[in-house]
Order: structure tokens, then C-alpha cells, then sequence
């Protein structure tokens, strides 16, 4: 009868573990698809979840194969198969952790992650020629990236600042911010406030008349975590590469 209890015992807590893992891994795989990239503590719930389902997965079937029929050797298998997915997990999990983000008070570290992080989606990237990459002279704590695809005639900017210090809010900011570019520009199409990343964000979108050409810069503006970061594209107007362009702006994620 004892014996009976103790074979029960590890069957009951497998299933109860493993559902919970379960749950945890597709929690958890399931925010880091809709956030397209996953910050530290996402990437280590899913390795977590994942270092207590795929032993408890191992072991559970061993069981049905009448392999195992004792809790000794159960959890044997379960703590050296979960060793084993934790070494794997862990050292992939080191990899894959995004660039560090810029804070109040800390630099723009690791400037070639950064670049790829708002390069990564778009398309036919190895055309893109880099022309500023690295912080603005005489101003700590920023980062400016101009690439253009000349082949293309589409210019994609992120420039990141800090914030304003003179007590001014950001939407106080906004028009003065506005007009600057307005300066650069043939005239305005529109302006709006929009959420970008789940932050509140002002978008512009200008024409610029050069030579017989007219080209269209959708410029985006937000504050986050001490930093104003402003992202735009500029390409000829009524082109074909719209869809391209919003992917520039989709994926962008402040981590």
C-alpha cells in the first residue's frame, strides 16, 4: 500500500508541475510575440518556464513507459534533465538580451546593437549606407543614426537627447519642436498625437519640394525614462515602400 502511495506521489506532482509551466511558457511566449522583442525579464520567465516543463515533459513520459516506478528516480531524471536545459537556456538567454537602454544620468552604450535594433526590420538593409552613428558633438548622453538607401532615395533618423531641464513639459515642447522642422520644410501635411510603444508620442508629416521631385518626412517624437527620442523617414512622395516605412516605426521598443 505504501509502495502504491510513493509511485502516486511523483505522478501527481509532475502533472501539477508541468501544467504550470505550461501556462508559464505560453504566458510568456506569448507577450514576447506581441512585443516583438523581449526585455530580460521576459526572456528569463520563458528560460525559467521552460527548465521545469521540457524535464517534467521527459519525465512524465518515462513514467507512461513504466521506466521509472519510484520517486528516487524520478527526480533523478528530472533535476539532471533540468540542469541540463538550464545550462543550454541560460547561455542562449546571455546572448539574446537587448542592448542596454539609456536612462537619466547614464550614456547611449553600445552604439552597433542600438543601430541594428532600429535597422533589424527593415527591408534590404545591406543597402543602407550609415552616414551618423554615434552621439552628437558637444552633447553627452545622445545618439544619432542617419542611414540612406540612395537607390531608393529614403532616409530613415533616430536621434535620442535628454530630456528638456528648464521645468517645461512635453506636450509645452511640442510646438517650438514643430516649428524647427517646418523650417526645413516646403509645408506642413498634418500633425497629431498618437501612442508609440504604449507611450504617448506627436507626429508631423511635411513636404519638401526639391528640384522636380517632392519628398514626404514623417518625423515622430516621445519622452521616455529621461530621454526624448525622435524617429523619422523621409522618401519621395506617392512611393511604394509605405508599408516598409511603418515597419521602421512599429518596431520600435524603448526597453
Amino acid at each position: 500500500m505504501s509502495d502504491e502511495r510513493e509511485t502516486a506521489k511523483p505522478g501527481a506532482l509532475l502533472l501539477i508541475l508541468t501544467g504550470i509551466a505550461l501556462i508559464a511558457n505560453l504566458v510568456f511566449s506569448y507577450a514576447n510575440g506581441i512585443r516583438e522583442t523581449s526585455g530580460p525579464s521576459e526572456l528569463l520567465g520563458s528560460v525559467a518556464a521552460k527548465v521545469v516543463l521540457m524535464p517534467a515533459i521527459v519525465v512524465a513520459i518515462s513514467r507512461l513507459w513504466r521506466g521509472m516506478r519510484n520517486l528516487r528516480s524520478s527526480t533523478k531524471v528530472f533535476f539532471g534533465v533540468s540542469l541540463l536545459f538550464a545550462i543550454v537556456n541560460l547561455s542562449a538567454f546571455s546572448k539574446t538580451i537587448p542592448y542596454e537602454s539609456s536612462t537619466a544620468g547614464s550614456s547611449v552604450k553600445h552604439p552597433e546593437q542600438l543601430r541594428n535594433s532600429f535597422l533589424v526590420d527593415i527591408p534590404n538593409r545591406e543597402d543602407l549606407r550609415i552616414e551618423k552613428d554615434g552621439p552628437l558633438p558637444g552633447v553627452p548622453d545622445s545618439y544619432q543614426l542617419i542611414a540612406i538607401n540612395e537607390e531608393l532615395a529614403v532616409q530613415f533618423t533616430v536621434l535620442i537627447m535628454p530630456s528638456l531641464e528648464n521645468g517645461s513639459t512635453f506636450a509645452e515642447g511640442l510646438p517650438e519642436w514643430e516649428q524647427g522642422l517646418l523650417k526645413k520644410a516646403s509645408r506642413k501635411v498634418s500633425s497629431r498625437k498618437l501612442r508609440l510603444d504604449g507611450k504617448e508620442a506627436y507626429e508631423v508629416v511635411l513636404e519638401i519640394d526639391a528640384d522636380e521631385l517632392t519628398f514626404q518626412m514623417r518625423t515622430i517624437t516621445l519622452q521616455s525614462n529621461g530621454k526624448e527620442f525622435t524617429l523619422a523617414t523621409t522618401a519621395i512622395k506617392g512611393s511604394e515602400i509605405e508599408a516598409d516605412l511603418q515597419r521602421f516605426f512599429d518596431s520600435f521598443r524603448i526597453k
